[in-house]
């Protein structure tokens, strides 16, 4: 299953590139390739996480941040979320 879920994964990315997309995820609605706190305020989740992803601290959640936290399984499909009640 992880095998699956880490080759579906690669070929979203890749499909993504290929689309000429530079969106990180959906959550990226300018397509500058970070998600700023005002993007990742759909994901409540995310955005309860932001200040641990962002480690060097500039507003902004890179590739490689959004790599190295827990959400990194989540690629590309990281999308809005209803907020939990």
């Amino acid at each position: 299953m992880l095998r699956l879920t880490f080759l579906m994964t690669s070929v979203l990315l890749v499909a993504t590139t290929f689309a000429g997309e530079e969106r990180l995820t959906p959550l990226d609605k300018d397509k500058d390739g970070n998600i700023s706190i005002q993007e990742a305020t759909v994901h409540p989740d995310l955005l309860a996480s932001f200040g641990s992803i962002d480690v060097d601290g500039n507003g902004q959640i890179s590739r490689s941040e959004l790599m190295n936290s827990e959400f990194k399984n989540k690629l590309p499909t990281l999308t809005p979320q209803k907020k939990h009640s």
